[in-house]
Formats: structure tokens, sequence, C-alpha cells
């Protein structure tokens, strides 16, 4: 592990000694901030950096798929095997604990991004 990464490392197990603390403690973050005299915006960073780190390091491992190599011999895109293949991986269904993503062609740009979003910020 290089300097940098022990020294952001470092710096996430203060913060998150802090985050406990707070959250520990009967103080809005406010209060314990202005008696910390650190900053709102410093303890919500490191708390939404800390909780993307939680959760990266739940997720399992993700393994690349290869789409199957198109058959050329297909006359009609109904009768080949490898294209309904290839139909059936336009949708993705994700399920982690309690919680079910279903994507599928029709899921909008917009959409998709909102769910990403709230997914990182969960």
């Amino acid at each position: 592990m290089d300097t940098t990464k022990v020294i952001h490392q470092a710096k996430l197990n203060s913060w998150a000694d802090l985050i406990r603390e707070q959250q520990a403690s009967s103080m809005n973050v406010t209060k314990f901030c202005e008696a910390h005299s650190i900053s709102k915006s410093q303890f919500y960073y490191w708390r939404r950096r800390i909780t993307e780190q939680f959760v990266e390091s739940q997720l399992p491992d993700i393994i690349p798929i290869s789409p199957p190599i198109p058959d050329t011999s297909c006359t009609t895109f109904k009768s080949c095997p490898t294209h309904t293949t290839i139909s059936a991986l336009s949708a993705l269904k994700l399920t982690i604990n309690d919680i079910t993503i279903e994507i599928n062609e029709d899921t909008s740009d917009f959409l998709l991004a909102k769910v990403i979003k709230a997914v990182r910020n969960a």
C-alpha cells in the first residue's frame, strides 16, 4: 500500500471515530462540529466517504460477462438461439438484501442515474 493510501485510510479511521462519537452523543451535527472546531461540510464529506467505502466493501466483486459471439449464419432474428440469448441479456435484475432493482432497455438514462445516486448515498 502506498503512502497516499495509508494517509487516506488513517483519515478515514479518524473521521469514523468522530462520526461514531457524534452519533453516540446527544448533540446534533451543528453543535458537535462547533464543539470540535470542524466544519459541517467536512463532517458530511467524510461521513459520505466512509459510507461509500463501507458499501463498496460489502458489494461482491463484479465479474465481467462477455456477450456471446453472434452466429452469422442466422437468417431470422426469432429463430436464432444466439440472438435470443443477446435479447435475454438486455435486462438486469440486481438484488441486495431486501432491495431489488430491475433495469431493462426501456429504463431511461435519467432514472438509472437517479437510482445509482440513491444507492451511492444509501
